[in-house]
């Protein structure tokens, strides 16, 4: 399932893109041994921490303005650097970890917590939403409203309103993905909630 909520930047605090002390380590033991070790594939970002609402601002008004290269500072103290085309994260003053920078439109839950969508199905899921408008669907009836509210939200709770919702939705309303996601689709059960199946 994911949700809608306005453009916010999120950057990745686990699983860095690029670490020099890793490097720097690895290159040691490879000096010393003959054969060089096979690169580690680098795990899929967990943990996500938004950007303050002043350093979102600043690095959506650079992607808007599509500046080539644009780097903005970003933190507290400046003491980081967002480069909005390359859509990482890394320290200005001394050597560290680069992270990922995810521009977050849509959110998926995973392993009980939320998390910005892949921007290339976040786009897809946008596409859409903008192309059948649930956000312009009927408001329910108050019978409706009061059993929903009146109910613990549960994962048997939420699988039952996707169920009902896909009876109640024409297949017209499924909207089929592309690239990594080809197979799978997203049905719209409301304004602020989209299934990914």
């Amino acid at each position: 399932m994911a949700h809608l909520l306005c453009i916010v930047r999120f950057h990745a605090i686990d699983a860095p893109l690029v670490d020099p002390m890793e490097l720097r380590r690895s290159n040691t033991v490879s000096s010393i041994t003959p054969t060089t070790p096979a690169k580690k594939p680098t795990p899929a970002p967990k943990d996500w921490v938004p950007f303050s609402k002043r350093d979102s601002s600043a690095i959506e008004q650079a992607y808007q303005e599509d500046i080539q290269d644009a780097m903005v500072p970003v933190n507290e103290d400046h003491l980081f650097e967002v480069n909005v085309q390359k859509r990482t994260i890394e320290p200005i003053y001394w050597e560290g970890p680069t992270h990922q920078v995810r521009r977050a439109t849509w959110f998926i839950q995973g392993d009980g917590k939320w998390f910005p969508c892949q921007e290339n199905l976040a786009e897809q899921i946008e596409t859409g939403y903008h192309k059948y408008k649930p956000y312009e669907a009927p408001a329910p009836t108050q019978e409706s409203a009061t059993t929903s509210t009146s109910s613990v939200k549960s994962e048997s709770h939420e699988e039952s309103k996707l169920q009902s919702a896909l009876e109640q939705q024409p297949v017209e309303k499924q909207w089929n993905l592309l690239g990594a996601y080809l197979e799978q689709y997203v049905v719209y059960t409301g304004p602020d909630t989209a299934w990914l199946l």
